[in-house]
């Protein structure tokens, strides 16, 4: 019961530092009024322009018009990235509309086409102009090229949103060898996920040993709530 308890405290704490959570990320595909080379817009009848991005004509549907009305990025170098976090500027056509429907997709292609990875994004009810953001894990080993697929499964004319930016990152956690305190997973970084160690290994989990060696931040030799405390401290004053 304790250790149940103890759990459903340490979700709730994480929820709250997840939107404070940072992460050091590399630029590797723009998609806006200027930049806008090598994506494809798959709808018959509009061209991808200058033009047509300014005035919302790159829009998401599905079979509104017989056919799929889907973007598509170039190819993008994913080398040394560990997953893709992936903004997209979503402005909606009107301002009664269905947020269910115009929820985004972003599918994560291989060169061959095949669909490593999909994130469903929800859109928010009642908003003209909102940043949707989504991160993909990339497939064991990173690296290679991949392609990025946007779409609205449940968008009609009515019900739409347009495409008006994107911007893709490559974020990459580099192992260190000497990490600071409270990095329990060496990645570079002291965030939530070395907080979720922590409760891995205080809940019985199996973990590595260097993990647990890293995770006694009191230096007391067992790991427990107060070394929870300290790594809420620390990530709070990053």
């Amino acid at each position: 019961m304790l250790k149940n308890r103890f759990l459903l405290s340490a979700i709730a704490l994480l929820a709250v530092l997840a939107a404070n959570a940072s992460v050091a990320d590399t630029t590797l595909s723009v998609f806006n009024l200027t930049h806008f080379d090598g994506w494809v817009y798959h709808r018959s009848d509009v061209e991808l322009n200058r033009d047509n991005i300014s005035h919302l004509r790159i829009t998401l549907l599905t079979k509104d018009l017989g056919e799929v009305c889907t973007l598509e990025s170039p190819d993008i170098d994913c080398s040394g990235a560990d997953s893709l976090r992936v903004e997209v500027d979503y402005r909606t056509i009107t301002t009664d509309y269905n947020a269910w429907q115009i929820g985004l997709q972003i599918d994560l292609l291989a060169p061959d086409g095949t669909v490593e990875n999909s994130v469903a994004v929800p859109a928010a009810a009642g908003v003209y102009e909102q940043t949707l953001i989504a991160t993909l894990a990339l497939p064991a080993g990173g690296g290679g090229e991949h392609r990025l697929l946007f779409s609205a499964p449940k968008a009609d004319g009515n019900n739409c949103a347009a495409v008006r930016g994107v911007k893709v990152y490559g974020v990459t956690r580099e192992v260190v060898s000497n990490p600071q305190l409270g990095d329990v997973n060496a990645d570079g970084q002291v965030d939530v996920s070395d907080l979720n160690l922590i409760v891995d290994i205080i809940l019985g989990f199996d973990c590595d040993p260097e993990f647990i060696g890293r995770a006694t931040l009191n230096g007391d030799s067992s790991v427990d709530v107060s070394d929870v405390n300290i790594l809420v401290d620390i990530i709070l004053k990053n």
